[in-house]
């Protein structure tokens, strides 16, 4: 053992001990850290080919479910205008928001109103069309605000 000016003690073997403890730690922690980046490089990498493959595949359907959506809100329409004489305004909406669907960079507006049409049935259980149809829209004179009025 030495001796120090202070008259404290100090065992050879304890710097040692330290420093040694200290590379071990640095050592396991620079594995972890590499074991870290590349578990998450590799996951990262994963999720990204998983995204791509779900919006090729989502591409590839989606042009086939908005055929399909024309064809019944093309349907619906006929059977409106050959029964009623008129086409209702949902209908329309449909329409020509199935053919926005075609469009190439408008698809997220047919996202939102297919969305909003949800949640409108939803809430009032009319669908954006029918309260359309069924309120008469009076404008307040700021901006775009209505107040909505019942027809019946």
């Amino acid at each position: 053992m030495n001796s120090g000016g202070n008259g404290s003690t100090e065992d050879p073997n304890t710097a040692s001990m330290i420093n040694g403890m200290s590379f071990g730690v640095g050592t396991f922690l620079n594995i972890l850290d590499w074991t870290v980046k590349g578990s998450v490089a590799k996951y990262a990498k994963q999720a990204t080919e998983y995204a791509k493959d779900i919006t090729q595949s989502a591409a590839k359907y989606s042009t086939k479910l908005a055929v399909v959506g024309m064809i019944i809100s093309g349907g619906v329409g006929l059977n409106e205008y050959f029964t009623q004489g008129s086409i209702s305004t949902s209908t329309k909406l449909d329409l020509f928001f199935g053919g926005l669907a075609f469009v190439p960079g408008a698809d997220l507006a047919t996202v939102i109103y297919a969305g909003a049409n949800i949640g409108t049935t939803v809430v009032t259980g009319q669908s954006i069309g029918q309260n359309i149809d069924n309120y008469y829209w009076i404008s307040t004179g700021v901006g775009l605000s209505v107040i909505p009025i019942s027809k019946h």
